[in-house]
This record gives structure tokens, C-alpha cells and sequence, in this order.
């Protein structure tokens, strides 16, 4: 990078042409043209990768007043120097860049000197030193001191960076992999670029055009820090982003990379637009591999520039081609508007990249699933499914306008929702239909009908449910238990009582056929009543249409015995207890299974009767009924237990 070297100062400069032109001289384009290669035939035979300087006038305004007011006010140096210099960092033709120890502090710096002892030179390095030391910067070296050596020449401390200049990287991946383990070049040399874009803009804000980028005068620390050095062509913006030339004349740059406007004689035309040209020139570099306008001669690298038509490789894509384009427009006015808006297209390029890379690998596990799923296999169906799916999410997070992260996307959305559709998954491909964009219209339909199908189905289950559940219309069932009961237990016992005291022949025929009546209205009326919550529930239902047929059964058979004139009231009640309990054995495979105990106290009452004789039954039956109606207390008639909570099982 010429003779500052690592220490990032100025490098070797050519001889200038003086700017300005002849008196009366024709201002059209053909004349501007013309004026221009005249010019820059001064140069022809120069190295036109290396800069070319302007002339500093004496006195003007801008940065060459301030450095001779500067110059003036230091004082000779004395006997003993700040600095111990040592061992040459680089050499150019203007001077020589020393490692050197600062004695107060201890510490390392780089300090340049001058090898002769010319006013140009000395004006040159202090205004270039006070430039830098303005632009306080993480990317721009910085200025330590400014002093005069015993013979009244200056030279500048400034940092030492260990590193080398950006050329020397930009197309070594081995170095760069070996030294900063970066794996992908393009990435590492637009990350550098961002940088280098950052220092410019801060450059720009602070009233700085540097006029001089390139990859030469970017200097890499061996952390990988970056600065930007090489402020010794720089010249001061006024307001509006122009250049103000005072202080400047003739034409400054490195050709290779020079706006078409660095070549006019207008100064105006130069401003913060033309340091965003030449960072889209150095981009140029980044992407071919070679300067924009790298020619053979200075008219043709003129030509190359007044065109401004960079020519790219195969490999490069659309994106960076358009990027520097537009950096590098002939016009100004169609170039990025600033620095920093051309390091922040640059930052979604790098984001974009980032997201193709994601992309081609969420869409090659895309390409497995769908294959997996056309074999029928389900090994790592959801596997696959959740690493492109995350793909397709990062890519949309790094890029959301880019069409083909979102179609995939899309696509494995659709190919799982059939695979749940097909399996009768209907929640969850719907869901998957609703994470979609825009899903097919036949398979949202076919979702859709499908969902309303298992909908209807869950409410009617639900209805069954509910229907079914035990706790409701317990205090019915009890209800209906407990009053038809009371009157069987009460009813056997006083009919028993009646048996002991006046004998078989004191019950009259029609008594049981009278009690099965009175019961059935009152099983009816409490049905009635409650008709309401017989319809809700199932298990009421039946327990009512079971004691009404029960009922209705034994009135029948009472009728029928009555008619015919046998058997006696009490062979009858000892068939019913038959009647009851095949009753109430239905009720223990329907409704509960702890009805068991009525159903075998009713079986016992019925063999017990007919072990002991028909004088027994009705106090068999009394003995049965109360078994009834406990059982009937223990299942419907105690309050339902609530389930306490348990701390450990309530944890997800």
C-alpha cells in the first residue's frame, strides 16, 4: 500500500496537472472531453494503480490554511525525542513509516517521516494529519501526535497496526481461512467493504471526501479489524456534500478506480456521490477480481470511467451486478444517495446470500420428505418436515420478500396437511392450512368438509357424553330410588305384619295389584315432573324406564293372576322378586356395576323365599329394598367427591 505500509499513511504520489483551464475555453461536453484527455496526457507513462495527487495551493481555504496555522504553532523538537524510533514498516517515495516506542506511555506507535525536506512534502504529511485526526473513527487509523523534528520537518505517531493492506487479501481464501478462519471469501471481503463504507460515511458526516478508496489504502489488523488510511488527497464538503477544492488543484486519484467527474476540471462536481463511486468501484474489485477501469494506458482508463460500463463475470450474480451499477452510474444523480445507504444494500445483499445458502438446504430436506412420503415411508417424515420448515422460516426472517423460501414453505405445508388428512388428522391440517400464504383451494376444500364432518361428529360425541355422564341427574335418580324405597320397604313390612295377624287368608287379591298402580302413577308423575333432565341424561333414563317397566311388568302379572285366580298375592310377589331382579341386572351391565349389590340381594330374597315359603317374601322383600336403597344412596345419593389438586400432577 505504498510507503505507509501497516501503519496506514499516504503512499507514493505522481506528479499533478495543474487545475484549470484556458480563458474563453468551450464548456460543452465535446470541449469539457477534450480538455480532460489534454489534461491527463501529462500522465501517460504513469502507474495508473497508484495515486495521483493534487497540487496544495498556499494559503487557500480548507485544510491547506489550517495545516500551515498548525505548522506554524509547533515548536522544534527538543533534545530528546517523544519517540524511539526502530525498524522501517514500509517505504515510499515520500517517506518512510517507522515502528517507534512513545516513551511516556510505553507503547508501540508507527511514526512517519519524510525523506527530503520540501515544503509540498511537510504541508502534505500535516495536512494529512490533521484530516485523520478529525475523523475519530473505529475505522480510521488513529493520529497520536503531531511534532517537528530538530529541523524543524514534521512527523506523525499513530497507531501501529499489525496487519497487512486489503489487496493482499482479497483474493487469498487460503490467508484469509488460515488467519481469520473465514470460509466463504465474497462474504469476508463484503464484510470488510461494510466497514469501509461505515468510515466513509462517518467521513462525509464530519465534512471529509476522501477521493482516494481502493483496496490499497484498506488496512486489515491481524484481529481483522479494518481502517480505512490514505487521507492525504482528502479535501473538505461543504453543506450540501461538495467538494471544496481551494486547497486541492488538478486531478487526484487512482485512476483505475476514478469517477468520470474526478477527471473534470469542475470542482463542483465532486462531492460525497464521488467517494460512493469509487466504493462502488472497489466493490467492482471485490466481485471480478480485477479494477473497474484497469487498461493499458491512461486515455483508455479515461474512456473506461467516462463509460462507466463495468463488464462482469459469469459467476457474479444479478444482485451484486445491480449493486454496482447503480454505485458506479456515470450520473450522480443515479448512484446510492449516500455511504451508508450503499453499506446497508450491501448488508441485505450479504442477508440475502445468507438466505439462498439456508434456502437451497431447507429445499433439499423438502425434496427428501416429499420422497419419503411418495415411498410411504415414516421414519423421519416430521423430522425432515421441522428442519425444512425451520429453513424456509429463516430464510423468509433474512429475506421476507424472497418468493421461493415462501412457496416452499408452502409446498411442505401442504404435503404434511395431506398426509394428516389422510390419516384423519383434521385439526392439524388445518393448521397447517392456516400457516399457508396461499393454500390450494382443493385441498382447503377438501380440509375444510372434512373438519365440518369430524365437527359434527365431536359435538355428538360430547352430546353422548354429557348423556352418559354419572353425575348428571344423580339427585333424580335418587330421587325416584329413594321414595319408591321407602314405599317398598314400608309397604312389605306392613303387608308382613298384616300376614302375621290375620294369616294369608287376611290379604285381600286385589292389595298388590293396588300398591303395582299406586307406584307406576308414581313413578309416571315423578317422571313428568322431571322430564327435563330424563332427556339429558341417558343414565336417568334408564333407570326410570327400567323401574317403569319393572312396574308395568308386575301390574300385568298381578292382572293376569287376578283374572285367572291363581296363584296366590304371595306366589305372585315372590315371581316378581324374579322380575326385579333380571331388572336389575340389566341396570348393572348399563349403568353401573355396583347396582350388583341390589340385583344379588334381590336373587337372594327370591331363593330365600322359596326356602322358607311364600309366608316369607314380603319380609324378604323388605330386607331386599333396603339393600336397593342403600345402594341407591351410595351411588346417587352422597355428594360427588371433588378431586383435590395435586401440586406434582397439575405440572404440565
Amino acid at each position: 500500500m505504498g510507503d505507509h505500509g501497516a501503519a496506514g499513511l499516504l503512499g507514493p504520489t505522481t506528479s499533478c496537472y495543474p487545475r484549470g483551464g484556458m480563458a474563453g475555453a468551450d464548456d460543452s461536453a465535446s470541449g469539457r472531453l477534450a480538455r480532460t484527455m489534454e489534461r491527463v496526457r501529462a500522465h501517460e507513462g504513469s502507474d495508473l494503480a497508484t495515486t495521483i495527487a493534487s497540487t496544495p495551493g498556499s494559503g487557500e481555504q480548507g485544510f491547506v490554511a489550517e495545516a500551515e496555522a498548525l505548522w506554524a504553532e509547533l515548536g522544534r523538537g527538543t533534545a530528546e525525542s517523544p519517540f524511539v524510533l526502530g525498524s522501517p514498516l514500509g517505504e515510499g517515495g515520500t517517506g518512510m513509516v517507522r515502528s517507534a516506542l512513545q516513551r511516556s506511555l510505553g507503547r508501540r506507535v508507527a511514526v512517519k517521516t519524510l525523506h527530503g525536506r520540501g515544503r509540498r512534502e511537510a504541508l502534505a504529511l500535516v495536512r494529512e494529519a490533521l484530516v485523520t485526526g478529525r475523523l475519530e473513527h473505529p475505522n480510521v487509523v488513529p493520529v497520536y501526535d503531531l511534532q517537528l523534528d530538530d529541523e524543524g520537518v514534521p512527523y506523525v505517531a499513530l497507531k501501529q497496526v499489525a496487519g497487512v493492506d486489503w489487496a493482499a487479501l482479497m483474493r487469498d481464501p487460503e490467508t484469509v481461512r488460515e488467519r481469520f478462519g473465514a470460509e466463504d471469501l465474497l462474504e469476508w471481503n463484503l464484510r470488510v467493504f461494510v466497514q469501509v463504507c461505515a468510515a466513509v460515511e462517518h467521513a462525509h458526516r464530519r465534512g471529509v471526501l476522501h477521493r482516494d478508496i481502493k483496496p490499497e489504502n484498506v488496512l486489515v489488523g491481524e484481529h481483522g479489524e479494518v481502517y480505512l488510511a490514505d487521507w492525504g488527497i482528502a479535501v473538505p464538503l461543504d453543506d450540501q456534500g461538495r467538494a471544496q477544492l481551494g486547497d486541492a488543484v488538478g486531478v487526484a486519484g487512482t485512476p483505475f478506480y476514478m469517477a468520470p467527474e474526478m477527471f473534470d476540471d469542475r470542482g463542483p462536481e465532486l462531492g460525497t456521490w464521488t467517494d460512493v463511486y469509487l466504493l462502488g468501484a472497489t466493490l467492482y474489485e471485490i466481485v471480478a477480481g480485477r479494477p473497474p477501469h484497469e487498461k493499458d494506458t491512461l486515455l483508455q482508463v479515461v474512456h473506461a470511467s467516462l463509460a462507466s460500463a463495468p463488464v462482469f463475470p459469469e459467476h457474479v450474480s444479478r444482485e451484486a451486478a445491480a449493486l454496482v451499477r447503480r454505485a458506479m452510474n456515470p450520473d450522480p444523480g443515479r448512484r446510492f444517495a449516500s455511504a451508508g445507504t450503499l453499506r446497508r444494500a450491501v448488508e441485505d445483499f450479504l442477508r440475502h446470500r445468507d438466505a439462498a445458502r439456508v434456502l437451497a438446504q431447507a429445499e433439499e430436506r423438502l425434496e427428501e420428505m416429499a420422497a419419503q412420503m411418495a415411498e410411504g415411508g415414516d421414519e423421519r417424515v416430521y423430522d425432515l418436515f421441522g428442519e425444512c420448515r425451520f429453513g424456509f422460516r429463516h430464510a423468509l426472517e433474512l429475506w421476507p420478500e424472497q418468493p421461493a423460501a415462501r412457496a416452499g414453505y408452502d409446498r411442505a405445508l401442504g404435503l404434511v396437511a395431506e398426509r394428516e388428512l389422510e390419516r384423519g388428522e383434521v385439526v392439524a391440517a388445518r393448521g397447517r392450512l392456516r400457516d399457508m400464504q396461499e393454500p390450494p383451494e382443493e385441498l382447503a376444500t377438501r380440509v375444510e368438509a372434512a373438519w365440518r364432518a369430524a365437527e359434527t361428529e365431536r359435538r355428538r360425541l360430547e352430546e353422548l357424553d354429557r348423556a352418559l355422564d354419572p353425575a348428571l341427574g344423580r339427585s333424580l335418580r335418587f330421587g325416584v330410588v329413594a321414595v319408591l324405597g321407602v314405599m317398598w320397604i314400608v309397604g312389605p313390612v306392613v303387608g308382613q305384619f298384616l300376614l302375621w295377624w290375620r294369616g294369608p287368608e287376611g290379604l285381600p287379591a286385589w292389595l298388590p295389584l293396588v300398591s303395582s298402580g299406586a307406584f307406576l302413577l308414581l313413578v309416571g308423575g315423578l317422571a313428568w315432573r322431571n322430564r327435563d333432565g330424563i332427556r339429558e341424561s341417558a343414565v336417568t333414563r334408564r333407570v326410570v324406564l327400567s323401574v317403569a317397566l319393572g312396574v308395568v311388568v308386575v301390574s300385568l302379572s298381578r292382572i293376569v293372576g287376578l283374572l285367572q285366580g291363581s296363584p296366590s298375592p304371595l306366589q305372585l310377589t315372590h315371581q316378581n322378586l324374579l322380575i326385579w331382579t333380571a331388572i336389575s341386572g340389566a341396570l348393572t351391565f348399563t349403568v353401573d356395576r355396583r347396582i350388583a349389590a341390589a340385583t344379588a340381594a334381590l336373587a337372594l330374597a327370591f331363593v330365600g323365599t322359596a326356602w322358607m315359603g311364600p309366608l316369607s317374601v314380603l319380609g324378604w322383600m323388605a330386607a331386599a329394598n333396603a339393600v336397593v336403597f342403600g345402594t341407591g344412596y351410595v351411588l346417587w345419593g352422597r355428594p360427588p367427591k371433588t378431586r383435590t389438586a395435586d401440586p406434582e400432577g397439575d405440572r404440565p
